[in-house]
């Protein structure tokens, strides 16, 4: 595959040395991340869930409407708050992990 950035690299020498600087940093980065997460982060079933839950509020969304307006705005928001009240318990599942004696 060509490089598209090969005629502004060709043009521009520094840059390819600084951007791989900077992909280096962010694998880095993302490698500390990661520690961290596995270490006290959500674990693969809560991230599912949330998964879901992104899932289902965009199939929520583009359910055909069937009732008059205001009942619709009334059950989108009856649904909004349900889904932050998921997310709420789940992110109180991982502060409890993180820091118990606060959180418990």
């Amino acid at each position: 595959m060509k490089n598209p950035n090969a005629r502004f690299n060709a043009l521009h020498p520094e840059a390819e040395a600084e951007s791989a600087i900077l992909r280096a940093a962010l694998r880095s980065r993302i490698m500390q991340t990661d520690t961290f997460l596995k270490q006290f982060g959500m674990t693969t079933q809560e991230r599912l869930c949330l998964q879901k839950l992104k899932d289902f509020w965009c199939f929520y969304n583009h359910l055909p409407i069937e009732q008059p307006d205001e009942l619709v705005k009334d059950d989108l928001d009856s649904v909004r708050k349900a889904v932050h009240d998921i997310q709420a318990i789940l992110a109180v599942r991982v502060a409890r992990r993180v820091d118990p004696q606060i959180w418990s």
